[in-house]
């Protein structure tokens, strides 16, 4: 399960992903790392992250209750 915090701080622009764009929010990175994570890729500082085509995820957010926005599931496009 990936658990993602949706609290309001996370629209604070203050993670610098490229060097030479200007920063993200911390939930933007957040997204941006869970695609990495999932479908694999190039992060922005030269990291190789495989894809995990045979693992199932799921998401839940986090503010001030959780809740479960994507059961467990093999379909990565749903959790993406």
């Amino acid at each position: 399960m990936l658990v993602i915090d949706v609290s309001g701080s996370m629209d604070t622009p203050d993670v610098v992903w490229e060097p030479t764009a200007p920063p993200v929010s911390r939930l933007e990175a957040a997204r941006r790392a869970v695609k990495l994570f999932v479908r694999g890729g190039d992060a922005p500082d030269g990291t190789h992250f495989e894809p995990r085509p045979g693992d199932a995820f799921g998401v839940v957010s986090l503010a001030a209750v959780p809740q479960v926005e994507c059961p467990l599931t093999l379909n990565h496009s749903v959790v993406l």
